[in-house]
């Protein structure tokens, strides 16, 4: 079958759960036979806005389209109506029985309703991987003040995105058309060290706070819109919704998802590359604890630092704590080295996934301290195909997937105290962390999806229902 794979990123121009997931599902799909096309958004100075390029990699055709972020109107950033004719010609040549979108953001909500429009035999299904249907900042549902939105509040909401960068500066636009016809011209491609001076131009400027005391009139009214856009323009032109964990599902619903078309499905996950087998514990040998993410503050790292420097000596000598990840915010990154150098904590560069059954090999303990509700991180599933325990957040979709006692256990959100007292219990007694290993949860196969969900997605849209929707 041709099967076409939509997301709003690729790697590696990104390498978020999102972005690995569905390479790893297009590899899938590859490998048991289906022609597989990929349309996947990438952002790049140097090409000019919207235009379109493509390459193969293995049995995946992949189609990117060039968004830099060039928007007038907020609108734009979820409707994109300017780039519908590059995907609609997307369609024309690879011709596919289904579309499986794995995102919106970037490439445009649009492209439900124009792929049905297309063609009405096309099945549509999507797989939801945030919050984004409820939140245009990354979906993630967190304020840049700190706290999560637990409810939708269109001032706040716009008040929040009026201090994001949500587009880029008009000046910064031109400089990028000029790139673009300079690369063209002469095949000179300068746009790292452009990006690296725009990353320094926009560190100096101030920092617009999401917490003013008013939001633009025609911020709000975008953000008004934007749930109805989605109940418009997206749900009626996608046959079945698979969410990977019931907590977003129904918060989905309390906004707007159609429930008859909704279904709880776990993620697969393609298996980490061979590894050493996970270390015996030996008597006497320091616990090694780790952290492996982006650090960001929705990801907390400097929860779990602030829970370490807590420890009591005893505690912190029969350890060791090391954070693997990128840094994304220079002045946050240097908040961490410093917390990082009072708890006497090691800090690594972000690993290939190549590597990520050694690293897990050589780990006691995942702590996964995310203060917004994420959704199923492919870290927890990869520790648990591993059978390396997990610590995590006791909210959103980690504590659906993390069960105490089985595979993890969990903290209260944004406690440093209460996760202190969780690794201090850890720490003292181990055996603790072998029951929960040896109790993991199996962890599905992406080979699985593959398999799996095109069957479904074509019943679906045979019968226009949903035989096992999320109440």
């Amino acid at each position: 079958m041709r099967i076409a794979v939509v997301a709003h990123s690729y790697p590696p121009a990104r390498l978020g759960g999102a972005e690995i997931y569905s390479e790893a599902y297009a590899n899938a799909l590859a490998a048991l036979g289906h022609e597989v096309f990929v349309y996947a958004a990438e952002k790049n100075v140097a090409q000019a806005d919207g235009s379109v390029r493509a390459e193969r990699r293995g049995g995946v055709a992949i189609t990117w389209i060039t968004n830099n972020l060039y928007y007038s109107h907020f609108e734009e950033t979820y409707r994109r109506p300017s780039t519908v004719p590059q995907y609609l010609q997307f369609l024309a040549e690879a011709r596919p029985g289904i579309v499986h979108f794995q995102h919106l953001m970037d490439v445009g909500a649009a492209l439900p309703r124009e792929t049905k429009k297309k063609s009405p035999a096309i099945a549509v299904a999507m797989t939801l991987h945030d919050y984004w249907f409820t939140c245009p900042r990354f979906g993630q549902r967190y304020h840049p003040d700190g706290f999560i939105c637990e409810d939708i509040k269109i001032d706040v909401c716009a008040r929040c995105v009026e201090s994001m960068e949500w587009r880029q500066p008009r000046g910064f636009a031109i400089g990028g058309a000029a790139l673009s016809k300079l690369k063209r011209a002469t095949g000179i491609d300068i746009t790292k060290p452009a990006k690296n001076a725009l990353a320094r131009i926009r560190r100096s400027r101030p920092s617009i706070s999401a917490a003013t005391e008013a939001a633009d009139p025609g911020t709000s009214a975008a953000m008004t819109s934007r749930r109805p856009y989605f109940e418009r323009e997206v749900y009626p032109f996608v046959d079945l919704f698979f969410s990977p964990t019931r907590a977003l599902a129904v918060e989905l619903l309390r906004h707007g998802l159609p429930a008859r078309k909704t279904s709880v499905q776990r993620l697969g996950i393609e298996p980490l590359a061979p590894g050493p087998p996970p270390r015996p514990r030996e008597t006497g040998r320091p616990i090694i604890v780790a952290f492996h993410g982006q650090f960001t503050r929705p990801k907390a790292p400097d929860l779990l630092l602030n829970a370490w420097i807590s420890l009591s000596r005893s505690t912190r000598g029969g350890a060791t704590l090391i954070l693997r990840g990128a840094p994304r915010d220079p002045a946050f990154y240097k908040e961490i080295e410093t917390l990082a150098a009072a708890a006497g904590a090691a800090l690594e560069a972000p690993f290939s996934r190549d590597s990520a059954a050694e690293k897990l090999a050589a780990t006691d303990l995942l702590v996964v301290p995310s203060v917004w509700w994420e959704n199923a991180p492919l870290s927890i599933l990869e520790a648990f195909s591993m059978r390396v325990p997990v610590l995590a957040t006791n909210h959103g979709g980690m504590a659906e997937l993390v069960e105490e006692g089985v595979g993890g256990f969990r903290f209260r959100a944004g406690d440093a105290a209460d996760l202190a007292a969780m690794i201090t219990k850890l720490v003292q007694h181990p055996a603790l962390l072998r029951e929960a290993a040896a109790r993991a949860p199996r962890v599905r196969s992406i080979a699985e999806d593959a398999a799996e969900l095109p069957g479904r997605i074509l019943e679906a849209a045979n019968a226009k229902t949903n035989e096992n929707p999320v109440s």
